[in-house]
């Protein structure tokens, strides 16, 4: 019987590339310490626009999750395979900064060893209750009539940008395991029906959404002295930006073999971002403060080296995971010429 390969879509890869992008510059924007949550300066609104723009980073991952194995085949595997790539990074990365600040922490190793238990990577803790929920989440597609699977997810989804955007639907702003199954399905919704929407609305939607929630911002520092509920992943907002940029990439046609290729060999990589920039000891001892210096720039200054600073990490982090698999594939290349 002849196998049906799957086709693969680069605008996936692209979405799934840029999201860790964004997450980069997320970090450098707040830990960074760059944006001041209580300024009306120009500049400081500028910043939180380019935030409003990579702050889908989150809830567009989780899209792709959804929009990729909802007709995929679960194994468990894959979760111990994941969770072991944590750990590791988790160790080494921890390592690696204590080696370069000179400096050893005994209490931060410890807890590098255990990166669930101890919640450093609060996505990864999410994702482990979203995969192993998966097999049913899929079902429900399979098995469940269409009218019912998009009245169920649009219900979950008011739900969440209404009653769990107050807080009261234990979301935590989008920081749960919960929201990353909402993000789930949605994506697996538009795998699904294949949505068709202009570009240009779709680029309309995530701009625009970008520049509302900066209105809502400045309302909210003249109101209450301060930023507040904004920047939250289950904001309607935000939720709007991220189905659009997953709609606009998705249907990106990318043609070019070896634009392809570089595609889907970084889109491999780009975990590894996360779990870097994420890792407890980089994010608070090492990145904290680390772009405040750009207060004193003038604005195009600030945001063009927050573009390059954030694409220099990036790619150093992507290289760091590539020099990884090359030496791992060289392991198991070695080993599997010794004969008994």
């Amino acid at each position: 019987m002849l196998q049906i390969k799957r086709k693969r879509n680069y605008g996936i890869d692209i979405a799934r590339i840029l999201s860790m992008f964004m997450v980069v510059v997320l970090h450098n924007l707040l830990q960074g310490g760059v944006l001041d949550f209580s300024s009306l300066s120009t500049a400081n609104l500028v910043y939180f626009y380019l935030e409003n723009l990579c702050i889908i980073a989150v809830n567009l991952f989780a899209l792709i999750s959804g929009y990729l194995m909802v007709d995929r085949k679960w194994k468990w595997q894959k979760l111990i395979i994941l969770w072991c790539t944590v750990i590791f990074w988790s160790v080494v990365t921890t390592l690696g900064f204590m080696a370069f600040k000179g400096t050893f922490n005994a209490k931060l190793l410890v807890k590098s060893f255990f990166p669930v238990l101890l919640n450093q990577y609060w996505y990864f803790n999410g994702y482990i209750v979203l995969f192993l929920l998966i097999p049913f989440l899929n079902a429900g597609f399979k098995y469940l009539e269409e009218k019912v699977i998009s009245s169920v997810i649009l219900a979950l989804v008011l739900l969440s940008v209404t009653v769990g955007f107050i807080g009261n639907l234990f979301e935590q702003g989008g920081y749960t395991a919960f929201w990353l199954i909402v993000m789930y399905l949605v994506g697996a919704w538009i795998k699904k029906r294949q949505p068709i929407i202009r570009p240009i609305w779709l680029l309309l939607i995530y701009f625009g959404g970008a520049a509302v929630s900066l209105l809502g911002e400045i309302l909210s520092i003249v109101q209450i002295g301060h930023v507040d509920s904004w920047i939250k992943y289950n904001s309607p907002i935000i939720i709007a930006q991220s189905i659009a940029i997953l709609l606009f990439l998705s249907n990106l046609k990318v043609t070019n073999n070896q634009v392809c290729r570089g595609l889907a060999s970084i889109s491999a990589l780009t975990f590894t971002v996360y779990l870097i920039d994420g890792n407890h000891y980089f994010y608070q001892y090492v990145l904290s403060n680390s772009f405040s210096f750009i207060k004193k720039m003038n604005i195009f200054s600030g945001v063009i080296i927050i573009l390059i600073g954030s694409s220099l990490m990036f790619m150093a982090f992507i290289g760091i995971e590539y020099i990884k698999t090359i030496i791992k594939r060289k392991i198991r290349s070695g080993s599997s010429h010794i004969t008994l």
